[in-house]
């Protein structure tokens, strides 16, 4: 799933948009009122920060991506330029 994330960010996508997507079809296809609550949005955002900064050396983009999914209103993009990753599953 992580390398249909990293793709879906360079598409524009943002990770946690990508891992919502993901995550909604693998658990909660049929439903549609299903939210996060409160602290777990900042948990997905900051785990998916944290990745795409320190372990793949991506800049995060200043401006945030309106994303209104599963209770989570925003998110960050991350410019890949100049990184090469390789991920082996």
């Amino acid at each position: 799933m992580l390398h249909s994330i990293v793709i879906s960010n360079k598409l524009g996508i943002t990770p946690v948009e990508a891992f919502l997507e993901n995550y909604q079809i693998l658990n909660y296809p049929l439903g549609t009122d299903f939210e996060f609550k409160d602290g777990e949005e900042v948990f997905i955002g900051a785990t998916f920060g944290f990745i795409f900064q320190f372990i793949f050396g991506f800049s995060k983009v200043e401006k945030r991506k309106k994303v209104e999914k599963l209770g989570i209103e925003t998110a960050s993009l991350f410019d890949p330029r100049n990184t090469i990753i390789e991920i082996i599953e």
